[in-house]
């Protein structure tokens, strides 16, 4: 069943079809959360609370983008009101520099991972700033275009754009010496 089927289903009075929709999203919201907010519990709770809002905003969801992509948003901005009231650094998508590298060598260095590359890129993806780590949870993980990434996050979609290369290139930089390091020892 579709997620309009569901939708309309539960604006017809069937509230119980809403645990469908938490079901079906439930694994996306939490991980696009945790890629933001490291503590478990505060993850659990707000997932939680991204689904009661959800479910208390459903009538105001017009449909306009897919349902995932309006609950990607919820759970996103519940995330990083958590981060302002604790005063947790974020980062501006749009204010770090970064060394221009041969983006092809980039590519194929990420295309062909080994199963070291694939934990020394796992250790480099958890010293990333959150909204990197969310940016790739995004596009990778929940296969989200740049454009549906750029509404969550309420900046344009070059931004986006922009960030991804540049993660790529520090995710590529620190794994690089971190094989470098590997190799001098």
């Amino acid at each position: 069943m579709t997620d309009d089927a569901i939708i309309e289903q539960i604006r017809e009075g069937e509230t119980e079809q809403f645990a469908r929709l938490v079901d079906r999203y439930a694994r996306r919201v939490f991980g696009l959360i945790g890629s933001m907010v490291d503590d478990s519990a505060v993850v659990e709770d707000l997932a939680q609370e991204t689904f009661v809002q959800a479910y208390t905003s459903l009538p105001l969801f017009r449909g306009d983008s897919p349902f995932v992509s309006w609950l990607l948003t919820i759970a996103c901005r519940q995330a990083l009101q958590w981060r302002r009231r604790r005063r947790l650094p974020t980062v501006s998508l749009d204010d770090e520099q970064w060394p221009l590298l041969d983006q092809v060598e980039v590519e194929v260095f990420f295309s062909q991972p080994d199963a070291e590359r694939l934990r020394y890129l796992h250790e480099a993806l958890d010293q990333l700033p959150s909204v990197d780590r969310a940016i790739v949870t995004l596009f990778y993980y929940d296969d989200l275009s740049t454009q549906e990434i750029s509404r969550i996050l309420e900046t344009s979609d070059g931004a986006v754009r922009n960030r991804l290369y540049r993660i790529r290139q520090r995710l590529y930089l620190t794994i690089k010496q971190r094989e470098h390091d590997e190799n001098q020892s």
